[in-house]
Formats: structure tokens, sequence, C-alpha cells
């Protein structure tokens, strides 16, 4: 491909290669090069995966249009195609996969954990594909200080964890916890306030890992971006428990402050001590009720979301019913739940791995319940006037908001991102509410 590039001593300490427009990646990955054709043309952009990969992509794309290209709604409408992948599962992976043969007629770029744990893969169903190591993005970002327009900004703390988990080819992919510079994440958090954005993502493999590879305190970086001027909100991505236990009352303090969403996404992966431990986790189920606890005695209206694997291999019945009754007991009010996928080279031996179909009536028994428990939490607020934060538009004639502890609150209207008022909250759909607002105020 013309203007393909090779890039070559790829370190952890940040790429610096002036040849490329998004520089330096492994050894023998391409990447862009100030040459490339991709310049100043149309240009598509699909996302698979975390509010991390999301992340990359915003930056991906205020990267190209510095570069004078037109980000574009359809592959059809493009020149070139960027995809951003994921393959935490083999379910996701396909769905890559498949997307990337589709594309015919473009030039097509992947990034992504794909890229860099299974890139045979990706040029087997697209051999003219250039492919783009997930570092280079940062890089290039950097660069430019780049910033772009919107409501909600995702700032990404760390690349990387700290753990060793059975089942995640995640870290295959991002490697050792590498924490972006405290200075680095002020600097971006003061620009994004500064372009109107009015909430605040904090993102990472692992939140709560920031720092823990230069001793930095994540608390006080959190009250450092919570004291900084402007008028924006601010939600905590995932964090691992067994990061986030040593951490938790720097953590909770820094949530005092009335700039974060009362609200964790705490994946605990598994309800059962036996299945936690095969997973390499790091923790038990009485930290984790400990864990909770301390956090609901200081922010008692907090919002709590988790992650949940069923069928890793091993799990029996009676690990299955432990999982089951620690989403009634903890009453978490988002569960992810995930079929357990086995991905290469993560975990050698599959033995005791539960059949497609019990682990798909496990993922269903589960998801019920998650849902019984989100009536539970939820059928009390219906009626109730409720503080929101409007910080996304819908469809033509409707607007999300979201309460100071994270709840999502469909409204009709069309009102600007940053409009605070209140909403009468007039139902209850599962996942989000509606609700009408009024005694709205125009962001300043």
């Amino acid at each position: 491909m013309q203007g393909q590039t090779t890039c070559t001593g790829y370190h952890q300490s940040g790429p610096d290669d002036p040849e490329c427009v998004l520089p330096r990646i492994e050894p023998d990955l391409p990447c862009f090069s100030s040459s490339d054709l991709i310049a100043g043309t149309r240009v598509h952009l699909i996302t698979f995966g975390c509010t991390y990969n999301h992340g990359d992509t915003g930056k991906i794309a205020a990267v190209l249009k510095e570069q004078g290209c037109v980000i574009v709604s359809s592959p059809s409408a493009a020149d070139a195609v960027v995809v951003n992948t994921c393959t935490v599962v083999a379910s996701t992976e396909r769905r890559v996969i498949r997307t990337i043969r589709a594309l015919t007629g473009v030039r097509v770029y992947v990034t992504g954990c794909m890229a860099v744990v299974q890139p045979k893969a990706i040029l087997e169903a697209c051999p003219s594909a250039v492919l783009i190591h997930p570092w280079t993005i940062q890089a290039a970002y950097r660069a430019h200080g780049l910033v772009g327009a919107g409501g909600s900004h995702i700032v990404q703390l760390a690349s990387g964890c700290t753990g060793s988990c059975r089942y995640c080819i995640t870290k295959k992919a991002r490697g050792e916890i590498v924490s972006v510079p405290r200075d680095e994440v002020v600097r971006e958090v003061v620009a994004i306030s500064g372009a109107g954005h009015m909430e605040v993502q904090l993102s990472a493999q692992d939140v709560s890992a920031w720092g823990m590879d230069h001793g930095a305190s994540l608390g006080e970086l959190l009250e450092d971006i919570a004291s900084l001027p402007g008028d924006f909100t601010i939600r905590l991505g995932m964090m691992n428990p067994r990061t986030l236990i040593p951490r938790i009352d720097e953590v909770i303090r820094a949530l005092s402050h009335p700039k974060f969403f009362s609200f964790f996404h705490i994946p605990i992966q598994s309800g059962s001590d036996s299945v936690l431990n095969a997973m390499g986790r790091g923790y038990n189920m009485g930290e984790i009720r400990e864990l909770l606890t301390r956090i609901r005695s200081i922010v008692p209206a907090v919002t709590i979301a988790t992650d949940i694997i069923v069928g890793f291999p091993g799990e029996t019945d009676q690990d299955f019913s432990m999982t089951v009754s620690a989403l009634r007991e903890l009453r978490f009010s988002k569960v992810n739940i995930t079929r357990y996928s086995w991905r290469p080279g993560v975990l050698g031996e599959r033995t005791g791995e539960p059949p497609d179909r019990v682990k798909k009536d496990r993922s269903r028994l589960l998801g019920k319940t998650a849902e019984e428990v989100y009536h539970c939490i939820n059928a009390p607020l219906v009626g109730k006037e409720i503080p929101v934060l409007v910080t996304e538009h819908l469809r033509p004639g409707s607007v999300m908001a979201r309460t100071q502890n994270y709840l999502a609150v469909v409204l009709p209207g069309t009102y600007p991102v940053g409009y605070r008022g209140t909403a009468l909250i007039t139902g209850e759909n599962v996942f989000y509410f509606t609700g009408n607002l009024h005694e709205a105020t125009p962001h300043a």
C-alpha cells in the first residue's frame, strides 16, 4: 500500500517516530506515515469493545480531522475505514472478522487489541489491511494536543493492568500498567472543560490501578481533578476489587466532592470463592462484602455496577448458585453478564468448562435475577423529583440525562447538553427511567 511505513523500536515510555502520523508501533506492524493517502480523505470509524476503546476512537477522529479528513457515517461514503477492535470474547472476535471481510473498495486500517494479539486473523480476513498499534494513537493525540467537542469526553488514565486473570486476553494486548502522568491528565481535563464538555469519564483497564507503576496517589489525582474550575461532572470507570480494596478510603474521600457522580463499576466476576481463585482474581467474597458495605456506609445513594462471567471452567451448580445469591444480596444497579469464552494463549486447560447450553441457561437465569433486583431498586423512585444533568441527545425530540448517582433518565424535549433541572420520574424500564424535566436552568 502506498504510504505504508514499518516502525521499529517500540518502547513503553512512549512512541516518538516523526515519520508516523500515528507514530511508532511494535516491529513489523505498519502505521500511518505522513505521506499516507488517508490524509484529506473521507473516513468511517467502527469501534468494538469498552469505554477505553471508544476513547481511542475519539482520539483517532481528532487526529484525522487535524489532517483534513472528514468523518463520515457509513463505509459506503468513505475512502478509508478504521476498525478499532476488541477480542475479549470469541463472539466479538467473530463480529470483528465479519466486519473486516465485508469492507470492500476502501482502504482498511485496524487497531485495538486484535491488531496486537491476532494480526494473522486480521490479515487473513483482509490482506491489504494496515495494522496500527494502540500505543500510537495516544502519541499522535498527545503531539497535537487535540480536544473534540461534545457533552461527554473520555479521559484515559492508563493502559494495561496489574492483574493476571486466567480468562483475559486484554492483558496480552495492553500489557502491564502504564499510567498517564498526573500533569497530563489534569491538562486534558482543563482542556475538555474549557471546550464545554459536561461529563468527564475517567477510563482505564483498571482505574484503581492508576499510579501503581510509579507510586502515585490515586486519591490525590481525583481530588486534583475535582478542584479544577469548570462546570463538569466526573464518572469513575471500572475498578478491579483487588486494586480498589487497599485504596478505597482515598477514593471515597474524593467522591465526596460534588463534581463526582456517586457511581462505582466494580466487576466481581463470580460469587464463588472457588471460582474467583481459579480465575486468579486475587480477592474473595468476604472482601467484596466488606468493600461494598464500606462504600455504602459513606455514600448511601451510590450506584454500583458489576460484571459477571458464567461458565468458567470448573464452575459447578453450587458455584453458580452462590453467584445468584450474591446478586440478590449485594443489589447491584447494573450487571454485565458474559458467558465464558476461551481465548487463545490465556488459559491452557479447558477441563471442566460447562457446555454451551449450560452457560446459556445460567446466563438467562442470572439476567432474570438481575432484572428483579433492578426493579426493587428502581420502583421506589417512580413519582419522585430528582435533579438531573442532560448529557446526550438521543433521537429527535428526546435527550438522556443523568442523576447524581448516574441513573439514566430519558426525557422528551430538545434541551442542550449541560441543561440542569429537576425531573419528575414517570416510569422505569429496567435499564433506564422516563421522566419530564422542569425547573431547568441552562448551562452558563
